[in-house]
């Protein structure tokens, strides 16, 4: 992951380049058209059977079901840690804020001690170590894992969700590559001068 820029809502769309039909679908080109969909950042943290703490950064989070309440994450199976995450039972989706792409960049070092200089507190439902603040924890029960090409997607079951209390903040985003933010525009103001050009 990289530094932060700053996303304007009101920017606009550059129009599309279509692929060909004919043309071959390579793992280059489906990364960068991946890399166009913007998404939320978070750390999972888990213990591992031995007990050691694991943590991952992840862009792969989504919501599956609000009856049970479930969500998802992927782990590719080339991850170093992977055959510790594949077996642990519990784990907790941290949301990061705007301002915490330090903590993102950390947990997605490759060899490194993650939880250097780290602090962590147990999670209030689950056994699991949690970030102290992120914007919003979902702590979870491993419901289901799938296998899905080349990688192991998780399915959790929400069994307690802390929301960081009094926070108008935004979430970090990434996108094409690259740490975002929301930067709030008065979009009448924007549709005004656009409509002057």
């Amino acid at each position: 992951m990289s530094e932060m820029e700053n996303v304007t809502v009101a920017d606009n769309p550059v129009a599309p380049q279509a692929l060909s039909v004919s043309e071959q679908l390579d793992s280059r080109s489906l990364r960068d058209a991946f890399a166009l969909f913007p998404t939320g950042v978070a750390v999972v943290t888990a213990y591992a059977q031995s007990g050691d703490r694991l943590g991952i950064t992840i862009n792969s989070f989504s919501s599956v079901s609000l009856q049970p309440a479930l969500i998802l994450w992927s782990l590719g199976r080339s991850a170093r840690s992977y055959s510790l995450w594949a077996s642990v039972e519990s784990f907790a989706v941290n949301v990061l804020a705007r301002d915490q792409h330090d903590i993102a960049d950390q947990f997605a070092r490759k060899g490194s001690d993650r939880w250097r200089h780290m602090a962590a507190v147990p999670a209030e439902r689950i056994n699991a170590p949690v970030l102290p603040r992120s914007l919003v924890r979902f702590e979870c029960q491993t419901y289901a894992r799938h296998e899905a090409g080349d990688h192991l997607i998780f399915v959790g079951e929400v069994k307690f969700l802390s929301l960081q209390a009094g926070s108008d903040d935004d979430a970090l985003l990434f996108h094409r590559s690259k740490y975002r933010e929301i930067v709030r525009t008065d979009l009448q103001c924007v549709d005004r001068i656009q409509d002057q050009d």
